[in-house]
């Protein structure tokens, strides 16, 4: 099973890696286990990743390994704007 409970996903497509505008449009997602979903994340966004039940599980597949390149980006949870 690739999802248990459900989750919240949040996406926002990067305009400028070094000095991001804070007024990007944020996309939500809602995925659970009631559905066979596959959420595809293209090459440009970050994104944040909430489990909304306990127990929750989900699958994450990636076209690179762990540690293979340098995309960690952190944003104060209210550096963007809706």
């Amino acid at each position: 099973m690739s999802v248990a409970g459900e989750f919240k996903i949040v996406l926002i497509k990067i305009d400028d890696w070094g000095n991001p505008s804070k007024k990007l449009e944020i996309i939500t997602f809602k995925i659970s286990n009631e559905n066979a979903d596959v959420l595809h994340i293209p090459h440009g966004y970050i994104s944040s990743i909430q489990a909304m039940t306990s127990s929750s599980k989900l699958l994450v597949m990636a076209d690179y390994r762990i540690n293979e390149i340098q995309d960690e980006y952190k944003f104060s949870s209210g550096y963007f704007v809706t």
